[in-house]
Parts: structure tokens; C-alpha cells; sequence
């Protein structure tokens, strides 16, 4: 190796001199911020573990019913039906046999076509039944094939709870773009009421008080400025009142 004549090495630069009391400077070592890297990848596993959570919080019934129903055919356990509330069908039901009647309707519903809809919203004596779709076309008081469904499912869900009901008040709506609205959501409620109470119903609800009433576009259950939202508000809802609801 060749030297200068000052003995400094060809290409070096040349370093400065400290000044009394100056402070070594030093380049960073890698493993003092290699725990960056291990908290991020934890934060990442966070993030992804809310996502999943996220993800199985809301449960789509209209596909997780048939499921479990093939599961129960499968070991043995056969069909989804109410539970008994008591030996005697006058026998009140209390607030414990509410619950379970409630979240069987929604078991029962999540069997049939379009059932993952049901919107079903307890009150003091009872509950409300809907459906989230269209049951008319405009200006029209004839059930669609959704409307003929929905009537199916309700003759379905009404029949094991005959002898607790006290009555079915059957309401019919309309949307704010349609002429003579109270007359057509009383018209509405009536060809649901002969719907699910004709002779030849698969699920005729019969022994019932059917009362058929209507609220005109007074009780929307979606936006009317909208398309989508005014046809859902052509529709027809069931006001069940059980005997002795707590």
C-alpha cells in the first residue's frame, strides 16, 4: 500500500478533528428499530382479526337455515318446529315463551323463499310482521308474485300460533307517487286477508279475528324520494296480538 508523504492512505478522506467535549456520532444499528417491524406486523394481524369479526357479525338467515336444516336431516334431529307453551293452547304466553316463539318465526321464515326479509318488531301485546320487498306494482291492489310469497309465508308462520293469537290486524301501505293512497292500502290489505284466509290455502289462517286496515303513505318504511324505496313502500303488514302478551 502506498503512503504520502504526510502517511495518510490515497482516497481517505481526511476526518475532522473533535473539539474538546464533542459527542461521538455514529451511524444507527438495525436492531434498535427492528421492533417496528414486529409491532406493525401485529397491528396488521389486529386490523385483519376486526375484519373477520366484522365479517361473521351479520348472518345471511335465508342460507344459514337451510344449512342447518340439511344438518338436522342429516343426524336425525328432522324439522325446525315451535316449541310447546304450554298443555293448554288458552293458557297465556309469557315473556320467556315470547322469545323463543320470535326467534322461531325466524327460523321458520329463513326456510322459505325470500324469508331471509322478514322484519319482525316486537310490541307491547304482540309483534309486527313485514317484508323487505315490493308485494304490489303501482297503483295496483293485485298481488305480485312477491306478494303471493309473502302470503304463503305468513299463512306459515300465523298457523302454529293460532290458538294463542288473539287477532291479526292486516295493514296495508302505499307509496307517496300513488292516487287514492288510503283506498289503495285498504284494497291492498283486503286481497291479502282473502289471500291467506281461502279455502284452498296450503296454510289457511282461519279462527282468527283478521282485521284489514289501512295507513295510506303515511307510515313509509323507506325514503319515497326514492325509486327503490317507494316500491318497498307498496306493501302490506301483519299487527299480530297475542292472548294475554305480557
Amino acid at each position: 500500500m502506498a503512503f504520502t508523504r504526510t502517511g495518510e492512505i490515497p482516497g481517505r478522506k481526511k476526518r475532522k478533528p473533535l473539539l474538546p467535549g464533542a459527542a461521538v456520532r455514529r451511524d444507527k444499528d438495525e436492531s434498535e428499530v427492528r421492533w417496528l417491524m414486529s409491532y406493525s406486523d401485529f397491528m396488521m394481524q389486529l386490523v385483519c382479526l376486526f375484519i373477520l369479526l366484522y365479517s361473521v357479525s351479520s348472518v345471511d338467515t335465508s342460507k344459514a337455515v337451510p344449512l342447518a336444516q340439511a344438518w338436522r336431516d342429516e343426524v336425525g334431529l328432522g324439522e325446525v318446529r315451535l316449541p310447546s307453551t304450554g298443555s293448554k293452547p288458552n293458557v297465556p304466553l309469557t315473556s320467556v315463551d315470547l322469545n323463543i316463539v320470535i326467534h322461531e318465526l325466524r327460523i321458520m321464515a329463513g326456510r322459505h323463499p325470500g324469508g331471509g326479509s322478514l322484519r319482525l318488531v316486537r310490541s307491547t301485546d304482540g309483534f309486527t310482521l313485514g317484508m323487505g320487498y315490493e308485494m304490489f306494482d303501482r297503483d295496483s291492489d293485485q298481488l305480485n308474485p312477491q306478494g303471493l310469497q309473502a302470503a304463503a309465508l305468513m299463512g306459515d308462520l300465523l298457523e302454529p300460533l293460532r290458538e294463542r293469537t288473539l287477532s291479526v290486524e292486516i295493514v296495508g301501505h302505499a307509496s307517496a307517487d300513488e292516487g287514492e293512497a288510503l283506498d289503495l292500502s285498504l284494497n291492498r290489505a283486503a286481497a291479502m286477508l282473502k289471500r291467506i284466509s281461502r279455502p284452498d290455502a296450503p296454510h289457511r289462517v282461519d279462527g282468527i279475528a283478521l282485521v284489514a286496515a289501512g295507513r295510506a303513505a303515511h307510515d313509509p318504511v323507506a325514503d319515497n324520494a326514492d325509486l327503490s324505496g317507494r316500491r318497498l313502500n307498496r306493501r302490506v303488514d301483519f299487527v299480530v296480538r297475542l292472548k294475554g302478551s305480557p
